[in-house]
C-alpha cells in the first residue's frame, strides 16, 4: 500500500511541476516576442532613449561561505547590474555559524527577532538605483538578521 501510495505522490508531482515550469516558459517566451516586436517596430532614436532610461540594477548580497556570492555575481551580470556587498562590522567566522551549537552567535541572533548585527559599511548608495535584488543565505528557515539591518538602515 506504501509503495502505490509514494508512485502516485511521485506522478501527481511530476505533474504538478511540468505544469507549473510549461505555463511559465510559455507566457515569458510570448513576452519576450512581443518586446522584441515592439521594439524592432520603433524607430532608433525611440529605442536610444529607453536605453537612457533603463532602470538602474543593484544587486546587494551577504554571502559568509560564497555560494551566495557566486550566485549575486551571477544575477548581477545576467542583468547588467551593479554589486554590493552587504558585510558584518564583525565578520562571521566558521565557529559563529555552526548551527547544531545553540551558543553560537548566528543560532543566537536568529532566535532574538530584534537583533540587528552591525554593518561595516553604512553608505550604500541604494537612492541611485530603481531596483535592488537582494540575495543572501537563509538561516535556520528566515533571512540572516543583518538583513534586517540592511533594509531597515
Amino acid at each position: 500500500m506504501k509503495r502505490i501510495l509514494m508512485i502516485v505522490m511521485a506522478a501527481l508531482m511530476a505533474i504538478t511541476f511540468s505544469a507549473c515550469g510549461s505555463d511559465a516558459g510559455k507566457a515569458a517566451s510570448k513576452e519576450d516576442t512581443d518586446t522584441q516586436k515592439t521594439e524592432a517596430e520603433q524607430p532608433a532614436s525611440t529605442t536610444s532613449d529607453q536605453a537612457t532610461a533603463k532602470n538602474r540594477i543593484l544587486v546587494a548580497y551577504f554571502s559568509c561561505t560564497g555560494n551566495t556570492k557566486a550566485l549575486a555575481e551571477t544575477a548581477a551580470g545576467i542583468l547588467g547590474a551593479d554589486l554590493y556587498e552587504i558585510r558584518p562590522e564583525q565578520p562571521y567566522t566558521a565557529t559563529d555559524l555552526n548551527y547544531n551549537d545553540e551558543t553560537t552567535r548566528a543560532t543566537v541572533e536568529q532566535k532574538d527577532d530584534s537583533a540587528r548585527p552591525a554593518l561595516a559599511d553604512k553608505n550604500a548608495n541604494i537612492g541611485a538605483y530603481d531596483t535592488i535584488v537582494l540575495a543572501y543565505p537563509i538561516w535556520w528557515g528566515q533571512a540572516p538578521r543583518i538583513m534586517d539591518t540592511f533594509v531597515e538602515s
